[in-house]
């Protein structure tokens, strides 16, 4: 069986051999996340804290090339209404299902605190 959730594995006395590797591919897996983090907010000071300028005369922006004009799509595409009710029975169909097996019995019977 795997390692349970939320477990404090130092705290265990139960740690099982086959949880060892999985432990060290998570502290590679946060280190990786840690070292990302620290980078994404060394790029946002160093653009902040940058003296460097462009005037906005001399930024090429690059535009793309139509494959396809307009003039060769279905019209009904164009339709955002189309898209709205596309979105909204892809939501009802990714959520129904989970609402409807789930088991609805909430907690614990109640506890006598006195």
């Amino acid at each position: 069986e795997g390692q349970p959730r939320r477990l404090w594995v130092q705290g265990a006395d139960y740690i099982e051999e086959s949880w060892e590797g999985m432990n060290f591919l998570t502290g590679i897996g946060g280190t990786i996340m840690f070292v990302s983090g620290v980078l994404f907010f060394v790029v946002i000071i160093g653009t902040l804290l940058s003296k460097v300028t462009v005037p906005a005369d001399q930024v090429a922006m690059p535009l793309a090339e139509t494959i396809h004009g307009p003039s060769e799509s279905p019209r009904i595409l164009d339709r955002l209404g189309l898209w709205m009710v596309a979105a909204v029975v892809l939501v009802l169909l990714a959520y129904v299902p989970v609402l409807i097996f789930t088991d609805w019995t909430f907690g614990s019977p109640g506890f006598r605190l006195w």
